[in-house]
């Protein structure tokens, strides 16, 4: 036994003085200096400061476009022709959507980073956040998908079909991921729970469904505002100067603030750089200065 604690001691001194050596190219200290600091990777302060500005942004632009559109209404408006109009009722759909994918999915991704919570928080507590923050987008969506669905069925006199356009194909499948995630989630981290060991090897596929199920979240938001510009332009006629008007620039608006937010929030979950060895390609360098997330 005294042989064999030799040995391994023997070993950790030969890689310290190996990670300390001249031939590795990029050590800790350097990677943390303050010029490194700036650009990140991990995420400065001000990425996730633009991400929230992009969020507040986001919602006041959608909310002013669907302003301009009429406003909200919570059931159809008779036309006094036989028929309803069933807009302002849809209209809570762009609305609750923005807020599902663009504010609580964002910051659930962000809670474990960068918690939207002053003064930091246990990662206990950032976990308890993550999901109820999945919780409060989860109710928004199906209150979305139900002013959408609500919105066609009691349209008259003809109700409007469902399900026929790129955007509702996109949108379906990007329910059906979050929910194979959402329950994946819950069954596995909080209740009844997987061991550690399952945890722990579903963790890289639970992160990656989580940025996959986001990013088809956006495309499909992306989608609906360019579907409902599009309908309301024909629908007004719009041609000419009045292509420049608010009801089709503030769409636009949104779809760069909806970019502008995917990169910051997930410039988050780019993992920090690694020290890096000339000899071993960092191999060990990286088994000891990091640690699995």
């Amino acid at each position: 036994h005294t042989q064999s604690a030799d040995l391994y001691t023997l070993a950790a001194l030969q890689l310290h003085q190996r990670l300390l050596s001249p031939r590795t190219r990029m050590v800790p200290e350097e990677v943390a200096s303050s010029k490194y600091r700036v650009m990140g990777p991990p995420a400065p302060a001000w990425v996730v400061w633009l991400a929230r500005a992009a969020m507040i942004a986001l919602v006041t632009v959608v909310g002013n476009w669907i302003h301009g559109l009429g406003g909200v209404q919570l059931s159809p408006v008779p036309d006094g022709k036989g028929g309803n109009d069933t807009g302002r009722l849809f209209n809570w759909h762009p609305i609750l959507m923005t807020l599902a994918f663009g504010v609580f999915m964002a910051e659930a991704l962000l809670a474990y980073q960068s918690p939207i919570v002053p003064g930091g928080l246990l990662r206990p507590m950032r976990k308890k956040l993550h999901y109820s923050l999945h919780m409060v987008a989860l109710a928004l969506i199906v209150l979305g998908v139900t002013a959408a669905y609500k919105s066609h069925s009691l349209k008259l006199p003809t109700p409007i079909p469902h399900f026929y356009s790129p955007h509702s194909f996109l949108g379906l499948a990007t329910l059906v991921l979050f929910s194979v995630q959402f329950a994946l989630g819950l069954g596995s981290y909080l209740w009844p729970g997987a061991s550690q060991a399952a945890r722990t090897a579903l963790g890289p596929l639970h992160k990656f469904g989580g940025k996959a199920t986001w990013i088809c979240g956006l495309a499909a938001m992306a989608t609906g505002l360019q579907e409902k510009t599009t309908f309301v332009a024909s629908g007004r006629a719009l041609a000419g100067e009045g292509l420049y008007s608010a009801v089709v620039r503030l769409p636009a608006v949104a779809e760069l603030l909806i970019v502008v937010l995917a990169m910051c929030v997930l410039f988050h979950q780019v993992p920090a750089a690694k020290a890096q060895s000339d000899g071993d390609n960092g191999q060990e360098a990286q088994g000891l200065l990091t640690s699995d997330p």
